[in-house]
């Protein structure tokens, strides 16, 4: 499920039990409040956790496996929602390590990250350059994180602050991707190019996914869901401005494993 612009993307990979292809494509408009038959995705029989992000007119997918061999993959698509077009990316220059993959767009290009299981987080793979239509190593320092955002330029990260908590950080490295050293709010200097905004309220180490944008970071676990209130760009170094607010689910929304963010 990803946003791009005013619509939703929904791809249905195979049906409940994970034994039958469907690879449907269906974009609900959130203006006109209607529902149409998208453009079936190649059959490339990709499932299981593969990456996607929703990027400008377009959603990119990589990774994921086979679902028949269990073969990790190197391939890559993008879906144009307006044009209804699927377009065949670049390879990347390796199939992922694991079946657990995610993905997030940021500077005009879409991250691939995998999860290390050594390490029980995320970490940075390939990126791809849309502009230059190729991929390339990321320089992106994201070692253990355990879920990643990005919004407007910028970028965060959801990583273990000991002690059963999770630091919500934020890249505040060069322009050109590589770390700066820079200090937090209690004053420890960092050596990756993350500053660190709070620590969520919640207790465990378990958040399903994160999300984000100008203004305000939600983290999730299957229990709570809390958002950070940054107070926009501008005010993204003022500590006293960032604030946890619990926000309440619908008592029949019981899985929440897939998120996106419309701004109009």
């Amino acid at each position: 499920m990803a946003a791009v612009g005013h619509e939703l993307v929904l791809i249905i990979d195979c049906d409940n039990n994970g034994t039958k292809l469907k690879a449907e494509v269906h974009v609900y408009n959130m203006i006109a409040g209607t529902w149409r038959q998208g453009k079936s995705m190649p059959p490339l029989l990709r499932r299981y956790a593969a990456a996607y992000a929703s990027g400008p007119r377009a959603v990119f997918l990589a990774g994921g496996n086979d679902l028949c061999n269990r073969r990790c993959l190197n391939s890559a698509l993008s879906y144009d929602v307006v044009a209804d077009e699927w377009v065949r990316l670049p390879n990347m220059s390796r199939p992922l390590a694991m079946y657990a993959c995610e993905g997030m767009f940021a500077d005009g290009a879409f991250r691939v990250l995998e999860f290390d299981t050594y390490r029980n987080g995320w970490r940075s793979a390939d990126e791809f350059d849309v502009e230059a239509g190729r991929w390339k190593k990321s320089e992106r320092k994201i070692e253990s994180a355990i879920c990643v955002a990005a919004a407007e330029g910028r970028e965060y990260m959801c990583r273990d602050g000991g002690w059963k908590k999770l630091e919500v950080l934020e890249f505040v490295g060069g322009g050109d991707g590589r770390a700066g050293k820079v200090l937090d709010d209690t004053h420890g200097g960092t050596v990756d190019g993350w500053r660190s905004l709070g620590v969520f309220p919640c207790d465990g180490l378990m958040p399903t996914y994160m999300m984000a944008w100008d203004g305000g970071i939600m983290v999730c676990n299957w229990q709570d869901s809390y958002v950070l209130e940054i107070g926009g760009a501008a005010a993204a170094a003022a500590p006293e401005k960032k604030k946890w607010k619990r926000i309440e689910w619908p008592d029949d929304l019981t899985s929440k494993r897939f998120s996106c963010i419309f701004q109009l």
